[in-house]
């Protein structure tokens, strides 16, 4: 079936729903609130991904710590792992988007923020293996891909991973591809006059 996550009226948290891609009933659903510690207190599961093994990954803001929460479920819905990316205060990390290729690893994009500024001042994405352990974390800030938007990221069938965010002022997009190993920019192309300053997620065909 299908999961949605959304947050609750009232506390922080979270929840799944599992549903009947034949005619969306809900089949299973279940909630995590934050406890005080255990699930760092997120308001939103705001991008969910799921594995070829029905495994869900989700990826959400975190107000108290200024952060990004990735966690890994079950097809059950049992937690698996959980991880945070923060700084404390500041800079504070926000969420772009989250990805998961064909092996169970995991992709997350975003941008850096300095406290004071309305927009993310420069992109970054995060890998992690399928266990949840960080493999490399990459940050763009010169000039040619300094933007005011989070990264998006997907992955291709072959795991490569794309990347679009937007360029230094707003004038653009910048679109490129990485080494899944590295983390290290492979390709990369630019495009100009493109209005609004934060790129939509990002969707690769698996051809």
């Amino acid at each position: 079936g299908y999961a949605q996550m959304y947050p609750p009226a009232s506390y922080y948290g979270a929840f799944i729903q599992q549903l009947n891609p034949a005619d969306g009933t809900t089949i299973a659903k279940y909630g995590y609130t934050d406890g005080g510690t255990t699930n760092y207190g997120i308001t939103n599961l705001s991008y969910l991904t799921v594995d070829s093994s029905g495994n869900l990954y989700g990826a959400g803001q975190d107000p108290n710590v200024y952060g990004v929460t990735v966690m890994k479920f079950n097809s059950s819905g049992s937690i698996l792992w959980q991880r945070l990316i923060t700084n404390g205060t500041s800079p504070r990390y926000t969420l772009g988007q989250i990805a998961v290729d064909s092996s169970g690893n995991v992709y997350v994009g975003g941008g850096v923020n300095v406290l004071g500024s309305p927009f993310p001042v420069y992109p970054f994405v995060v890998k992690y293996n399928s266990s949840g352990t960080k493999q490399w974390m990459k940050a763009w800030t010169n000039s040619a891909n300094n933007g005011f938007g989070n990264a998006r990221v997907a992955v291709s069938s072959g795991g490569t991973p794309y990347v679009v965010t937007a360029r230094g002022g707003g004038t653009g997009l910048y679109f490129f591809t990485l080494n899944a190993s590295t983390g290290a920019i492979t390709a990369q192309a630019n495009f100009n006059n493109v209005a609004g300053q934060t790129p939509n997620p990002l969707a690769v065909d698996q051809s």
